[in-house]
Parts: C-alpha cells; structure tokens; sequence
C-alpha cells in the first residue's frame, strides 16, 4: 500500500509538472505576437505624420502576428478535441494511395516556391480503416515540415507501402536534419530545435504532438531518423485492420 501511495503521488507530481509546463509554454507562445502586436501598434500612435507606406508596412506586421497567434490557438483547440475523441474516431474504408496524392498536391505551391521535387513512390495499393481528416491533418503536418526545413532545390521522396500487417508512410527529405540529443524531445508540446528558424517558417510547436496524437488514436505509432544536413525521415506506421491490399 505504501509503494502504490508513493507511487501515485510521484504520477500525480508529474502531472502537475506537465500541466505547468504546458501553462508557461502557453503563456509564453501567445505573449510574443501580442507584445509584438503592442510594439507595433503604440508605435504608429505615437507618430505624427507616419507615411502610408510605413503604415502599411506595421499593419502588415500586425496582420502576421494575428494569424501566429489564431494558428496556435487553433492548434491548442485540435489537441483538446483530440483529448475528447479517443473513443470517437470516424473509420472510414479509404484508399490510402489517393489520400496521400491529395495531401501532396495540396502542398506543393508551397514546395514550387522552393523549387523541392515531390516524388511518391507507391509499392502497395492499400485501402485500410482510418479516420480521413486526422490522418490527412497528419500529413499535411508531416509533409509540411519536410516542405519547410529542406532548403531550395531539394527533394522530397514519399514512399507507401505495407510491411508486417501495417501500412507505412514513409517521408523522406534532403533537408538541414535534427541533431541527434534533440530528437528525443521533438514530439513534446511547443519544442523547437531552432526557435529562430521556426518563427522564421511560422511554426508552432504543436504540428509533431497532433500528429503523434492522432497516430496513437489510430493504435499506430510514428517513428523519426535524422542526421544534421543530410535530412530527416519520418515512418508513419498505421495497423492493417480490415484492409485490402492490392500488390
């Protein structure tokens, strides 16, 4: 009795210190576009005769800073639906391939800015059970990332396929990398492995733990390789249940 005691307080203390964590972490996120926000708007008050070209340019910032602060808040609400569904996925027969072709096609605009090439390579025909919009959400997050941290002219190679009654996607990139003592953490809630860097590509630190999340609602998990500018590689690992696999 005295173990278990000591054993729930040690789990209770965790939690506390996660849920404060997460508090600061919060508070934290969203008071940097509000500060900046304030900067920006005082600073256009107390000027007289500001040009309209200076005008726009602090509106313009002030608009960035808005959308930062709706993404995060957008993301935080995501994770709290997340939390209320464990039990409420929508399963839908869905044929993988084609859902992974839309995700691509959805972003490469973003990829053509940076002239990165796309290439999917499709070992398996699969249809599998999964709920449509998560897993899309997952994508969009995996993928994006990939888009984000591979420099131009890079590549970017999607691979699907099943292996041991489980359907793999496979995100491969040529880009900067995660160092090694870093990876560990980068599933955690508002981790960065460069701050800068993230601000710079409007990251908020919630894309890897939603998408965590929504694998581990699908019994699934997601695994991740990666060495400093060589690139990272991320396994999307889903189960084979009531699938139809065309080889």
């Amino acid at each position: 009795l005295g173990k278990a005691f000591n054993l729930m307080t040690t789990k209770l203390e965790q939690v506390d210190k996660q849920r404060r964590e997460f508090v600061a972490n919060v508070s934290h996120e969203l008071r940097t576009p509000l500060s900046s926000i304030k900067i920006l708007s005082e600073t256009l008050i107390h000027q007289d005769k500001v040009e309209e070209k200076i005008y726009k340019e602090f509106l313009k910032d002030i608009d960035s800073e808005v959308d930062r602060l709706n993404m995060i808040i957008d993301s935080l609400l995501y994770l709290v639906d997340l939390e209320k569904e464990k039990l409420d996925l929508d399963y839908q027969l869905t044929y993988v391939n084609y859902l992974v072709e839309r995700v691509i096609n959805s972003l490469k605009p973003l990829a053509n800015k940076k002239n990165i090439k796309i290439y999917f390579i499709e070992k398996n025909k699969l249809q599998i059970m999964l709920d449509q919009f998560k897993i899309q959400q997952s994508l969009i997050n995996v993928i994006g990332n990939a888009i984000k941290y591979t420099p131009e002219n890079g590549r970017i190679f999607i691979e699907l396929y099943s292996e041991q009654n489980e359907v793999v996607i496979k995100v491969r990139d040529t880009g900067i990398g995660i160092p090694e003592d870093e990876l560990p953490f980068i599933f955690d809630r508002f981790y960065r492995v460069d701050k800068a860097r993230s601000r710079e590509t409007g990251g908020t630190g919630l894309g890897l733990s939603i998408t965590q999340q929504i694998i581990a609602l699908h019994q699934g998990r997601i695994e991740v390789e990666s060495e400093v500018d060589v690139g990272t590689t991320v396994y999307i690992i889903l189960p084979m249940k009531a699938a139809v696999v065309d080889i």
